[in-house]
């Protein structure tokens, strides 16, 4: 469970510390209410920093699980053979918290915050992905599931019409590309920055930066 990957990180902390290693762990609250936080670990560099690592997970919540244990394996197969001494590493974990939870690709708006990173959104074309229009309603089709082996039978031969009628490659970007127009669609990229996109834009920026 999402709360079993923070206590398992905390656990990582503290075999760090055991080996000597200064870390600085610190959290940022998506939702105090609901437990929803965003975790960082951060070691500095020994001596002089020249180089920083910077390692996130669960950008795409459910996907923070495997994160986790990747996170394991650079701790105990990478990190000591660095050179400690000038390289420095930073951890942001579970920056889609609520996806972790309750095991969704997607934040608590349904924002997908791989596609939410928009440098400017005042001048971005929030209809700029042109084909997902023309496929919305195949992948947005309303009603209830009903029985899930004859649903997904029915999902593919739609899709099957859906290729026929408009293309693969229409379906392909529609969904690849993203869209901002379709508040309850997938890969929706929403409209403003969501909290953790504003959280991790203000670290990238004091890590770029730093000298």
């Amino acid at each position: 469970s999402y709360d079993e990957i923070r206590a398992h990180l905390k656990d990582r902390v503290a075999d760090l510390k055991a080996d000597g290693v200064k870390v600085k762990v610190s959290e940022y609250a998506i939702d105090e209410s609901d437990g929803l936080y965003i975790d960082n670990i951060y070691i500095p560099a020994l001596n002089e920093q020249k180089n920083l690592i910077v390692l996130t997970t669960g950008v795409h919540g459910i996907e923070g699980y495997i994160g986790a244990v990747m996170l394991d394996v650079f701790f105990k197969e990478i990190y000591f053979q660095l050179d400690m001494s000038c390289t420095g590493v930073l951890v942001v974990a579970n920056v889609n918290p609520y996806g972790m939870k309750y095991m969704r690709r997607y934040n608590e708006n349904n924002v997908d915050l791989n596609r939410n990173f928009i440098e400017d959104w005042e001048s971005f074309d929030l209809s700029s992905n042109k084909e997902y229009p023309k496929v919305s309603t195949f992948l947005q089709p309303e009603g209830k599931i009903g029985n899930a082996f004859w649903h997904e039978v029915g999902f593919y031969l739609s899709l099957g019409k859906e290729v026929i009628a408009s293309g693969a490659d229409t379906i392909s970007d529609a969904l690849l590309t993203g869209q901002y127009e379709y508040a309850e669609g997938v890969y929706y990229g929403g409209t403003q920055d969501e909290q953790s996109t504003v959280y991790l834009k203000n670290i990238f920026s004091d890590c770029l930066d730093s000298e």
